[in-house]
Order: structure tokens, then C-alpha cells, then sequence
């Protein structure tokens, strides 16, 4: 095992049985890098992981040892997403940022002073992080592109690129998330195929103000026309009193109301209560999955991690055209993709996915598609990185001082 010492900060639980995107990203991290340096995963609850993980484990409580250790490298992630912080990370960890920041409500915020302010705030705060960082780690690449802009924007770098990099692509990488065995072995396992009761279609994720499943209530009125019988699910989450009477565009209740304008619901759309989790186990059994993106910059900065299910269970997916996903879906072939906000585009693209010969190639795509996305795969980038400091730095310790005078002969 290398001595070349890495050490891996994440301000999310890493031991519950679902997990959040960072803590995935983290735990991935931490047993791919695992396999070939000293790894140290500094996380709530990493203490509870199994003692067979490849690294060692810090609990959120013991910050305070790891932050006078010793590590050769080290990686945090920044989330400045609603001003959300690892407060500490930019004190004591100046190497490896992963980040999945960008600004797709610029435009949204503009309307409020406090916005403008909370804005400014923010992206101050994140480049003075960032102008410490030897290396980024993005979940697209057009994030990655937002970055390095925003670096020389800044002056972090003119005529020539900090830390002896050669190309502007050895400041970052764009790293998107994966799966790991225990993934791959669900997938393999196979779906379940769709029965009759079943949704054909499924909202495949969370109603988020940037998404547009208005879009998809109108494609799916038309598909019913053609094709009676076709329902489209759309999880929301549930409480005491049954759907939660939240405000906004994407809250249940705003999609409940169009639905119900369209003289849709219950006929050809129906909200199913359930939290957002319970997307995988209504994915099982569809003939197709749907999310459509409803801002530009939303569509094409981001990567929707929740698509990920679609991969494993083997559902078709409709996307919005561009952006990770309409770029995935059309290079492997897994499904179709439309113009964002089209619905008559979209109502095409479902009566072309819904297509039995569509359906058996789809299906039969999925397999390459999740190799495609494997951690080793996905997270290459930052295994060449650190392999590359870890030469940088074993050099220049063999170096002679400069100081230092030859013994004599």
C-alpha cells in the first residue's frame, strides 16, 4: 500500500441505507482510492461502515484530530446550492474540490436585493476557496468550464497556469456520479417486467422548481389519445393529512391543480403519494421513465443523479435534448429526448419510446450504458490526478536540497 496519505471530507451521513448524492460520491471515493493509497474517509457515521473498507474512518465528532494530521492530499466538496457550507473544509483542505455549484438562478434571484447580495456573498466565498485548490472535480462539463472561467475571471491564473499544469485540463475533470458492484448487481439482476396495473410512464424525479412535469402532464393527455389506457405516475411526498399543501411552482399542489386544469388527473395522470424514494420500486415496473428540465441552464449544467435509477432498473428514459442526459440517452441509445417545454415533441417521443421493437432495443442498450458509468470508469480522472501528485511529490522529496553541500569523496 502507497504511503501517500489522502484524506476525504464529506458533511453527510455515510452509513444509512439511502444516501445522499455527496455521501454517495464520497463513500465511492473513498474505496476506489482506497484500493491503491492510504485513504481516510472523515464523515458522520463512517465509523459505523464495515471494518473490511480499504480506508480508514473518522467520524464527524474526531474533525478536530484529522484537522492537525498529516495527508498529502486532500478532497472536500462545496455546495453553494441555497448557501449550504462545509464551514472548516476551506481552512484545511486546499487541494482536491469537488463541486456541483453552479448559477441556474441567477435570473430566478434577480428580483429581490437579498438575492443579489446572498449571491454575491456566495460566489466571493467560493473563489476564495477555490483559488486554493490544485484540482476540480465536477459533475459536468460545462460546470467545469463555469470554473475554470470563473478562476481567471478572478486572476488565478494569466499568462501561465498554476502548479506546472500544461493544459487547462489538468486544473479539473469532469467526473459524473457511477455505481459500484452492489449497483451493478441490482441491475443485472433485471427488472421486473411492466404489468397491466402498472404506470406505463413514471416521474423519475423529485418536483424541484427547475423541473417541468407540466410539460410531461400535457405530452401524456395527448400519448392517452392514441394510446388509451396510458397513465403517467408522479411521486410526491405524503404526511398525516395526504399531499403536503406546499406553495411554488414543482410542489405537489401546483401539480395537482394543472393536472387537474387539464382534465387530467385521475384520468391519465395520478399523483402517487410516497416519498421520492420509492421512485426505484415504481421505475420497476414501468415501460418508460420521463424528467424533463425546465431552465436552460438547469438542463445544461446539471447531472440528475436520480436518473440513475433508470440505468439500473432498465427503464427508457425521455429527457429534455441537450445537456448530460439528452447527450447520454442519445449516444447509447436508451431512449429519446425532445425540445424543452414542447409538448407535442415530447407526446412524440413517448409514442416512439413506447414502441415494442424501441423497447427491446432500449433495453438492451442499458447494459452498456451503466459500464459506461462505473466508478473506476467515471472517477479515472481523479485516481490519474492523485497518481500524478503522488510522483510530484515522492520527486521532490528525492531532490537534493539546494542548500545542502555534496559529502566529500
Amino acid at each position: 500500500m502507497s504511503e501517500f496519505q489522502i484524506l476525504i471530507v464529506c458533511g453527510s451521513p455515510v452509513a444509512l441505507s439511502e444516501l445522499s448524492p455527496d455521501a454517495r460520491r464520497a463513500l465511492a471515493f473513498a474505496r476506489l482510492l482506497g484500493r491503491e493509497f492510504r485513504v481516510a474517509l472523515a464523515a458522520p457515521g463512517a465509523r459505523d461502515l464495515a471494518d473490511s473498507e480499504s480506508f480508514e474512518r473518522m467520524n464527524w465528532a474526531e474533525r478536530q484530530a484529522f484537522a492537525s494530521a498529516r495527508f498529502d492530499l486532500g478532497i472536500a466538496g462545496v455546495n453553494d446550492f441555497g448557501g449550504r457550507w462545509i464551514p472548516f473544509a476551506s481552512r484545511w483542505i486546499a487541494d482536491i474540490w469537488r463541486l456541483d455549484s453552479y448559477r441556474a438562478f441567477c435570473a430566478a434571484r434577480a428580483g429581490a436585493l437579498v438575492d443579489w447580495l446572498w449571491l454575491r456573498r456566495a460566489q466571493r466565498k467560493a473563489m476564495r476557496a477555490l483559488r486554493k485548490a490544485q484540482f476540480l472535480l465536477c459533475a459536468s462539463g460545462p460546470q467545469l468550464d463555469f470554473w475554470i472561467g470563473g478562476l481567471y475571471a478572478t486572476g488565478r491564473f494569466r499568462d501561465r497556469l498554476p502548479y506546472g499544469a500544461e493544459h487547462l485540463n489538468d486544473l479539473g475533470a469532469f467526473v459524473p456520479f457511477g455505481w459500484d458492484d452492489a449497483f451493478e448487481k441490482a441491475a443485472d439482476a433485471g427488472a421486473a417486467p411492466p404489468q397491466a396495473s402498472e404506470p406505463a410512464i413514471v416521474w423519475a424525479d423529485a418536483l424541484d422548481e427547475h423541473l417541468d412535469p407540466y410539460t410531461a402532464i400535457r405530452a401524456v393527455k395527448r400519448v392517452a389519445r392514441e394510446r388509451p389506457g396510458t397513465r403517467l405516475a408522479i411521486p410526491v411526498e405524503d404526511d398525516e393529512q395526504g399531499l403536503r399543501p406546499s406553495a411554488g411552482r414543482g410542489a405537489p399542489a401546483s401539480v395537482r391543480a394543472y393536472a387537474r386544469a387539464q382534465g387530467a388527473l385521475n384520468e391519465c395522470v395520478t399523483l402517487a403519494p410516497g416519498a421520492v424514494a420509492d421512485i426505484p420500486r415504481l421505475l420497476a415496473g414501468a415501460q418508460l421513465a420521463i424528467s424533463l428540465s425546465g431552465h436552460p441552464l438547469e438542463n445544461r449544467y446539471s447531472f440528475r443523479t436520480r436518473l440513475l435509477e433508470c440505468l439500473r432498473t432498465g427503464t427508457p428514459l425521455v429527457c429534455v435534448e441537450g445537456g448530460f442526459w439528452g447527450e447520454f440517452v442519445t449516444e447509447h441509445g436508451i431512449g429519446r429526448t425532445a425540445p424543452m417545454g414542447d409538448s407535442d415533441a415530447v407526446a412524440a417521443a413517448i409514442l416512439s419510446a413506447l414502441d415494442p421493437h424501441a423497447q427491446d432495443q432500449c433495453r438492451a442498450n442499458m447494459a452498456k450504458a451503466r459500464e459506461a458509468l462505473r466508478w473506476e470508469r467515471a472517477a479515472a480522472p481523479l485516481a490519474q490526478f492523485c497518481r500524478r501528485e503522488q510522483r510530484r511529490i515522492r520527486a521532490a522529496k528525492e531532490a537534493p536540497h539546494p542548500n545542502k553541500q555534496p559529502s566529500a569523496a
